[in-house]
């Protein structure tokens, strides 16, 4: 399945290249932590007068709970939440017919 995935959004292949026009995109802004934790660490590596690392290394995050949940068990509801709101969403829509 990974190799179905298109290189730039990382949707699968059929659903963004194709020119079918029942295919529609909601665009939604996504909100990483870890990926505001890796910029705020290099944030700190550079006002702390490090150097950057060498090339080929960069920094990356590890996900942990706080409360040692193991995180897999943190999965199914985050995606149960996921699809309701996707749900309503999809209520709310107006339905388009085909050409």
């Amino acid at each position: 399945m990974e190799s179905e995935r298109c290189s730039q959004c990382g949707l699968l292949r059929y659903q963004c290249q194709s020119d079918d026009p029942d295919i529609g995109f909601d665009i939604r802004a996504e909100e990483c932590h870890a990926t505001q934790a890796r910029v705020k660490a290099e944030k700190q590596r550079t006002r702390g007068g490090k150097k950057d690392p060498k090339p080929g290394v960069v920094l990356g995050a590890d996900p942990f709970t706080h409360s040692r949940t193991p995180l897999e068990q943190l999965r199914i509801p985050f995606y149960e939440q996921k699809a309701k709101e996707r749900e309503q969403k999809e209520a709310e829509r107006p339905v388009r017919p085909r050409d």
